[in-house]
């Protein structure tokens, strides 16, 4: 079975909303490292707020994922705009649900330094790619 509360962790930690119980001389990027290598399959729900450069809330999206490793996921974003993501390792599907239109491009050209590379790549190839601090909650 799945663990629900592995995604609420994970997620905990890479958008800064509560902390986690791992040891306080851990970094944040092993701490994120550790989760995301230690689990296969995932599936939970999302909050992913984007902030501009001084730190203002820009927009929140909300949704629910499911997650196979390597690089095979469902991405459903629910707010503010219904989109599904689908990947079955090769190829990427996004799904406009508001158009009724689909994009199909391969996996390699599209995850690239995404933040969707966190959760089926290596977590040692991505992090560098990515300034990582933490966020009361």
């Amino acid at each position: 079975m799945i663990n629900k509360l592995v995604a609420v962790c994970v997620f905990s930690i890479l958008f800064g909303f509560q902390a986690v119980a791992v040891q306080a001389e851990d970094s944040v990027e092993s701490r994120i490292e550790h989760l995301l290598e230690g689990n296969r399959d995932i599936e939970g729900q999302f909050r992913q707020v984007t902030y501009d450069e001084k730190g203002h809330e820009l927009q929140v999206s909300k949704g629910v994922f499911l997650l196979a490793k390597p690089n095979q996921f469902v991405w459903d974003s629910i707010s503010p705009f219904a989109q599904r993501i689908v990947s079955d390792g090769t190829s990427i599907t996004v799904w406009d649900v508001d158009l009724e239109q689909a994009t199909i491009k391969p996996l390699a050209s599209s995850i690239g330094n995404s933040p969707a590379a966190l959760l089926g790549q290596p977590a040692a190839e991505v992090l560098p790619n990515y300034s990582v601090t933490t966020m009361g909650h």
